[in-house]
């Protein structure tokens, strides 16, 4: 395996967002990448000596939503990374506001949809976009009768 081509994951999950192509080969016998708290920088370990690569951005990801499944008009909380003020929520095809909390938190109400999964997309400011899919599920809604005497 050639790791001189490392690839470069989101911060909360195992999708690729790039790939990074590095001068040196990383050993096969070590862990040779870390990320500092942030995420905003990266330390490889190669043949010749230590590589630190800067970040300029973290990048967009979507990792959880919490509560995962629910009616439509709850409010749902997402967790990732990369998110800025102002970013927008889609539930499928529908677009929400959301509130941003910090970089790695957003919260949106769901909106009216047909019972089940569905993607949620987180789109910034900046234009760049992230989807998971499947990642909420839509309950169907519950009748509930009263019977008089």
């Amino acid at each position: 395996m050639d790791l001189s081509r490392l690839i470069n994951t989101s911060c909360r999950t195992a999708r690729l967002v790039r790939h990074v192509v590095l001068p040196d080969p990383l050993p096969l016998d070590t862990n040779g990448m870390a990320l500092d708290e942030k995420g905003t920088k990266m330390f490889l370990i190669s043949n010749t000596g230590v590589t630190v690569a800067q970040l300029y951005q973290v990048p967009l990801s979507l990792a959880t939503l919490s509560p995962a499944t629910g009616a439509s008009g709850t409010t749902v909380t997402l967790r990732g990374c990369g998110f800025q003020s102002g970013a927008t929520v889609f539930f499928g095809t529908v677009q929400v506001s959301a509130t941003f909390v910090d970089s790695n938190t957003l919260k949106a109400t769901v909106p009216t949809l047909q019972p089940g999964p569905i993607r949620v997309a987180v789109k910034n400011p900046d234009g760049y976009q992230y989807a998971l899919d499947d990642a909420y599920t839509v309950n169907r809604a519950r009748l509930y009768l009263s019977l008089a005497n």
